[in-house]
């Protein structure tokens, strides 16, 4: 069932409705809605966004969130995780956040809320438009099939751009992704060239072909771990120099001692300090560059 976007000035008449009534509260998340179901209203939560011991600061900015659909599949909606402060009044930076192997799960909702109690307007993609949860599929499997239709995943996220930019009138984007959500957050900025405004890696596959990296004009944060098999150490230093040659604006951080998902805190690998670190130096890069 498909069902038309809400437009900027419906979003943020209904942020003002939520921000007269946080402290009562505009609702709360129902862990059971049908995502096949037109979207409500945005709800709003005064509770903080739980933060994982060294994982950055707590957030005391009420927030308002929704599952809603940002654009538009072959045969369904793209039902995205759309995240803002409940107090906002005028459009602020945009986040594209992109999940990792395993969907668009509870993790990468945390996430969200945490980078939207910064003070951004945040939408978490849904990949695997919908088929996460249901196809039977591994992970691997699943991330596999979005290099295949790398086309259609790349429009995806432009979609994802393009609501942020045309309905909530966000000034600048940012796209940060986690594993391989890192490695389509630097394909995005490469194929959106002039449009995004910055991009976070965090784990991921990378990308040292001069053709592909002539088109970034965004510049990129990079967060790798120093014991990951699938980027070693070696390729994140690679990749580091290939950006120097290619004069783009570039901070890659290689964290010795951790692996893979170090910043993930379901991860059996998570580091909270090297996590700290982390969340500290992205922060600082969109404060910057949005």
């Amino acid at each position: 069932m498909q069902f038309p976007l809400m437009d900027a000035k419906t979003v943020f008449a209904l942020l003002g409705v939520c921000s007269m009534l946080a402290a009562g509260g505009c609702g709360s998340r129902d862990s059971g809605e049908d995502d096949d179901a037109a979207p409500a209203a945005p709800t709003a939560s005064n509770a903080a966004p739980a933060v994982p011991a060294g994982a950055g600061p707590s957030s005391d900015v009420p927030l308002v969130e929704q599952n809603l659909a940002y654009g538009e599949a072959a045969n369904t909606n793209l039902i995205g995780y759309l995240v803002m402060p409940a107090d906002a009044v005028e459009p602020l930076p945009g986040l594209i956040v992109i999940h990792g192997e395993a969907g668009l799960d509870e993790e990468t909702r945390e996430l969200t809320r945490r980078l939207a109690g910064e003070r951004y307007i945040a939408l978490a993609v849904d990949l695997y438009a919908g088929s996460s949860s249901q196809d039977g599929s591994d992970a691997a499997t699943r991330a596999g099939a979005l290099i295949d239709n790398a086309e259609a995943t790349l429009g995806n996220i432009r979609q994802a751009y393009n609501y942020l930019t045309k309905y909530a009138f966000v000034p600048t984007v940012a796209a940060i992704g986690m594993s391989s959500g890192g490695s389509w957050a630097l394909r995005a900025g490469i194929a959106l060239p002039g449009e995004l405004d910055a991009v976070v890696m965090y784990d991921g596959q990378i990308i040292t072909e001069s053709a592909a990296l002539s088109q970034l004009t965004a510049p990129v944060l990079g967060h790798f771990a120093g014991l990951d098999e699938s980027t070693p150490a070696a390729d994140a230093r690679i990749f580091r120099v290939r950006l120097g040659e290619e004069g783009k604006r570039a901070e890659i951080n290689i964290y010795p001692n951790v692996q893979r998902g170090f910043a993930s805190v379901g991860s059996p690998t998570y580091d909270a300090a090297a996590a700290d670190e982390a969340w500290q130096r992205t922060l600082e890069f969109l404060d910057i560059n949005l």
